[in-house]
């Protein structure tokens, strides 16, 4: 029973992260309170970000930073927005304790608009935010493939650099035995010749010492 009650929580908790959806809030921006799609996500803050930086460049976007919000001017959420927005991303962890979830606020506004001017209840984009927001989930999993995939990638070029350094220099060491053996077998020349000069000039020493004697 304990064991099926087991499983049956750790299905609910996947259930309840898969179909998270975005909800209605309010965020503080500059000394003022902006309504805001707010979502939280199973993912590392940086992993998002990364995400939302990758997914806007697409677009032609830069990215730029205010008040720790990540902001993106001129932007249309979706293919089917009938005019370009600017948005305001804020990325928290959601604790201390739990690094790898993350809540993303969005406040979307007109093109060129400064939120922290307008009114609190001013509404504009929340609908479009929370769509984006809900599918975010997906495409944060496909940007997490796509940068394991790069730096499996970029682990695989750096293996096959380090096998080539190293074929190299067993090459370079094969040379310098071949010349270190070929010394070898030159010194052991020399050495038998030397050796056979050695006895010769002994010879020739004993044999004018025998003179001396006579």
């Amino acid at each position: 029973m304990k064991r099926f009650l087991s499983i049956l929580f750790v299905l609910l908790a996947v259930i309840k992260i898969s179909f998270s959806q975005a909800i209605a809030g309010k965020v503080d921006y500059q000394k003022s309170v902006q309504p805001a799609s707010i979502i939280e996500l199973p993912y590392n803050p940086d992993l998002i970000e990364g995400m939302l930086k990758d997914h806007f460049s697409k677009k032609g976007a830069k990215q730029s930073s205010s008040k720790g919000f990540l902001v993106y001017k001129g932007v249309q959420l979706t293919a089917a927005d009938p005019a370009s927005s600017d948005l305001y991303f804020k990325v928290d962890r959601k604790s201390r304790r739990e690094s790898d979830r993350a809540v993303v606020y969005l406040v979307v506004t007109r093109p060129g608009e400064n939120p922290a001017t307008r009114s609190s209840e001013d509404n504009y984009g929340t609908d479009q935010a929370a769509n984006f927001l809900n599918e975010m989930g997906p495409s944060v999993e496909a940007y997490s493939l796509e940068q394991d995939i790069k730096g499996q990638d970029d682990n695989i070029k750096k293996a096959e650099r380090k096998y080539k350094n190293l074929v190299d220099d067993g090459s370079d060491l094969d040379k310098q035995k071949r010349r270190i053996d070929d010394k070898i077998q030159e010194n052991i020349k020399n050495q038998n010749n030397q050796k056979n000069e050695l006895e010769k000039q002994r010879q020739l020493l004993e044999s004018l010492n025998a003179k001396r004697k006579q």
